[in-house]
């Protein structure tokens, strides 16, 4: 069954602007070659390929906390307190549950120590010429708290 717009939807498609694009003018040949393509359908996915071609994709970045204490070790702590819950929620044995439960004590006291020196570094650096808003700064990262990124794909000049 041919759609009954193929044709006229066809010559409006193959006059407009998008044909000067040389991803797009692969699809328009497509549709003149065989009208029993469904217009609509072509047009959709010669879109989604010129977007896929043209327009940047950005890489998802890792989940590591963006605190200044959050260390090489934390994340060897962290990692071996997820490998321990995986296998105690996959294998409720009771040495598995206790292991995760000594792996998490473990996880706690280096992430306690971790933040306990970070705080005793920047204390240190503190000076009667650190300015109130590098202090509060530094705080809020301590804590956690920080400025969101702009996104990626809106920055000029990509």
């Amino acid at each position: 069954m041919v759609w009954s717009g193929t044709i006229t939807f066809t010559k409006a498609l193959c006059s407009t602007h998008l044909t000067r694009n040389p991803f797009f003018n692969f699809e328009i040949e497509d549709i003149r070659k065989d009208p029993m393509l469904h217009p609509a359908k072509v047009f959709t996915t010669s879109l989604n390929k010129i977007a896929s071609e043209t327009i940047p994709v950005l890489r998802h970045r890792n989940n590591r906390p963006r605190v200044p204490w959050f260390t090489e070790e934390c994340r060897v702590a962290q990692r071996a307190r997820k490998k321990a819950q995986r296998l105690a929620f996959r294998q409720p044995t009771p040495e598995n549950v206790i292991n995760f439960k000594r792996t998490r004590a473990q996880t706690r006291y280096i992430f306690k120590q971790a933040r306990k020196l970070a705080w005793q570094k920047f204390v240190s650096s503190l000076s009667s010429r650190t300015t109130s808003k590098a202090v509060w700064a530094a705080i809020r990262k301590i804590k956690g708290r920080f400025q969101a990124e702009s996104i990626g794909h809106l920055r000029t000049g990509l």
